[in-house]
This record gives C-alpha cells, structure tokens and sequence, in this order.
C-alpha cells in the first residue's frame, strides 16, 4: 500500500523542522569544526542559530560576549558568530583540552588560541606570552611572510613553526 502524499508531506516538514530547530542546539562536540584537546570547535565565522544551555555571558569593557567550552560567540540579534578569543575576559573554567604552558617561572593556560592566566577562582585571557609554545594553532590562522620568515597569525598573535622534541610545534614570537 503506497503512504498518502499528505502523509509524506507531513512527514517531510516534521524532519525538516527538527533540522531547522534542533541541530543548532547540538552540542558543539557533535558538530563539524576543528578538533583540539579531543573535542570540536567551530571555526572563526561560524554562525549559529542559537547557543546550547550551557553559554554564558561575558563582558569585556562594553562589549558582550557567550563563552561555551572555550568558544566564544558574539550576538547579532537573529544568531551568533564565533569570534577570537577577547584579551582580558574573565571565564569561571577552562575549556577541556586546554594546555598548561611554561614560559619562565610562570604557567600559562592555552586553547584555541587563548592564553588564560589563573585569577583563584577564574581565569582571564591575556595576550599570548613571548617565548611560549603550543603543539596547536587554532582554524583561522593565516599564513604570514615577514622579512622571509614564515610565521602562522591568529589574532594578532604570530605562531613560529618549529620542532620540539621530534613533535611540530609553535613559538609565540614577537614580530617587528
């Protein structure tokens, strides 16, 4: 017995409805992005509908901002687009995944490009840390030449490629 084209009409704005309304809710894991630490991430640009339950509002000067596992998303009225990581946001916890980076005595946290410091019972992004290294770059860093010497830039930040321990990873540097 055929299905009634009504029926299939009914059954195909069911699907598309749960498409349109719910895969913006799927946690970020779910989704596609770049993987760090495990997990997913959206890359720079990525608009979304809505954000899960678990973002939360954030303040750096006048600008607000929803932090979500270490993604951050500004509102534009009908979505939210990832943007960097903001220099001096305040955050409750570190995104899993993180690094624990040592430049000197002092031990920084890094994902997705953020370097955090530890405030107690916080954390704040700084700028990255000259002399710093990370086994990650963040999806969005661009390929940069200056004096022949080439360099990974992501938010105002230039990565070195090198070599440690056998392994590629990236030097913070500062770039005249």
């Amino acid at each position: 017995m055929k299905t009634p084209y009504i029926i299939r009409l009914a059954n195909a704005i069911c699907i598309l409805f749960l498409l349109v309304i719910c895969y913006p809710q799927i946690t970020i894991a779910q989704r596609s992005g770049h993987v760090i630490g495990g997990g997913y991430r959206h890359p720079l640009g990525y608009f979304a509908v809505t954000l899960s339950t678990d973002a939360i509002l954030l303040s750096v000067g006048n600008q607000q901002y929803y932090y979500d596992s270490g993604v951050y998303y500004l509102d534009y009225g009908s979505g939210y687009e990832v943007v960097p990581p903001p220099t001096g946001v305040v955050v409750p916890y570190l995104p899993k995944g993180y690094e624990t980076v040592a430049v000197g005595d002092a031990d920084y946290y890094y994902y997705g490009g953020a370097f955090y410091i530890n405030q107690g019972s916080s954390f704040r992004v700084i700028p990255a840390p000259v002399g710093a290294v990370v086994t990650d770059v963040p999806e969005g860093a661009r390929e940069q030449s200056v004096k022949g010497v080439h360099y990974l830039l992501y938010n105002y930040t230039y990565y070195k490629p090198i070599t440690q321990n056998g392994r590629d990873a990236y030097e913070m540097v500062q770039v005249n």
